[in-house]
């Protein structure tokens, strides 16, 4: 009987050790692949290289430890969390903190404040009067754009003034008198040119007027071809997504401005309105474009408005889902035009 008892205890012992034999079971496990697996999904390694010009979510590369079918970020995902902050907002681009949130800023950097609303920090549906206090007095046209001006409005025209008085904007003194999307504007680089002065200024007339929230400048906007007329920025404005294009509507000091080069400017921004729109990345889409012309005087802003008038009588299609909007800029306003102190 001893032998038997024997053999069973040890057959007992065999089966024990197979069983607690996870590479028996499963085949190999390779560590390196599951530790890159987890570190590929930690937040902090989803970094933004800005020289390489990689966007944060959809260009990033694969880590070349982890399959193609694993360990990878779903894409779908990726959409999600650039639309949706932790609270189910719509995330507001470089301002509000969120998850998809690179674009370097300062540590004392805060989304939107309602405090500069007049408001009391609770969100009660109201809106706040526009147009809201800046740099600069504003008259005219403001508080215009509506979700249906948006998604059913036909081209419109409109016009405003931004007058300066005495106080021509210095930089950087008086980069903290701006909106939080006006100073990122104005302390990032362009796609180049002198225009950064008329960017800043636009975008302040559509933060200050139509409660417009920066997303995208125009260097962290991809098209396809590449080398596709670009657009300014894009902007959220009533929770829809528009396209911002700027022009100056003047010539050099003394030359005096045509009803010729109106219809030539306008024919320009138009046309790239349209190229922009049909070619950019669909990640980063617009319901509409918004054309913001700063004009020099009412003269200039006259005979822009004779411009689109050619344009919407001979021309419709080149106002396809555009909305342009004319301000004039009164007061000490040379920087705007000839020498913009933003380097």
């Amino acid at each position: 009987m001893r032998r038997p008892v024997l053999t069973l205890l040890f057959l007992g012992i065999l089966a024990i050790a197979a069983c607690s034999d996870p590479v028996q079971q499963g085949g190999p496990v390779d560590h390196d692949i599951a530790d890159a697996s987890s570190d590929w999904l930690e937040p902090q390694d989803q970094q933004w290289d800005q020289e390489e010009g990689l966007d944060p979510f959809f260009d990033q590369a694969v880590p070349p430890d982890v399959p193609s079918d694993e360990g990878q970020p779903d894409r779908d995902e990726e959409l999600d969390l650039l639309s949706d902050g932790e609270d189910g907002q719509v995330d507001q681009g470089p301002f509000d903190q969120g998850v998809a949130d690179q674009v370097e800023q300062g540590d004392d950097s805060v989304g939107w404040d309602l405090e500069d609303w007049g408001g009391d920090g609770e969100l009660d549906g109201s809106q706040p009067e526009v147009p809201l206090a800046g740099f600069g007095t504003i008259s005219g046209s403001c508080g215009v754009l509506s979700a249906d001006e948006i998604l059913l409005g036909d081209p419109e025209l409109y016009f405003n003034h931004l007058d300066f008085g005495s106080d021509s904007y210095d930089h950087p003194e008086e980069l903290e008198l701006l909106s939080e999307g006006g100073q990122v504007i104005a302390t990032i680089p362009n796609a180049g040119g002198s225009s950064i002065c008329s960017e800043v200024f636009a975008y302040e007339m559509l933060y200050r007027c139509e409660l417009a929230w920066l997303t995208h400048t125009e260097t962290q906007i991809f098209y396809d071809p590449s080398d596709s007329s670009m657009t300014d920025m894009r902007v959220e404005i009533d929770g829809y997504y528009l396209g911002v294009s700027v022009v100056r509507a003047m010539l050099g000091p003394g030359v005096p401005y045509t009803y010729e080069e109106a219809v030539r400017i306008l024919r320009k921004k138009l046309e790239g309105i349209q190229e922009s729109s049909q070619n950019v990345l669909e990640e980063y889409r617009w319901e509409k474009q918004i054309l913001a012309v700063l004009a020099y005087s009412d003269q200039h802003a006259d005979l822009i408005q004779q411009a689109y008038e050619y344009f919407e009588s001979s021309e419709p299609d080149l106002l396809d889902d555009t909305l342009v909007m004319v301000t004039t800029t009164d007061g000490d306003d040379d920087f705007i035009y000839y020498s913009c102190p933003i380097d």
